[in-house]
């Protein structure tokens, strides 16, 4: 059976790298980033480099979704996400990025 959970991330300021999750997440299924609906520019995803004019950038209520789909989950191909990899930053101050994870029960 699969699980979730999730947050909601500040980014208080242009140039104040955020990291989405510090530790390790198992048995991923999927995950999804989002810009917050209420964000007043795009924010950027990338690794600790990342900045307002360096990364992928996601507009205000729009996401980018990674999944190992559920064919290999049935197989036992899951995946241990680093979210800690994931980096973000915003073009105006104080917007939001959210983060959802899908798991395995296991």
């Amino acid at each position: 059976m699969a699980r979730e959970f999730g947050a909601v991330v500040d980014i208080p300021a242009v140039g104040t790298r955020v990291q989405l999750l510090a530790t390790p997440v198992h048995h991923v299924l999927a995950y999804i980033i989002k810009a917050a609906d209420g964000n007043t520019g795009n924010i950027f995803i990338g690794d600790a480099d990342v900045s307002s004019s360096k990364g992928f950038p996601l507009a205000p209520g729009k996401f980018i979704t990674w999944g190992v789909g559920w064919a290999q989950a049935q197989v036992g191909e899951l995946h241990t996400v680093l979210l800690s990899s994931k980096w973000v930053d915003t073009a105006t101050n104080g917007n939001d990025v959210e983060y959802f994870v899908v798991v395995t029960g296991e």
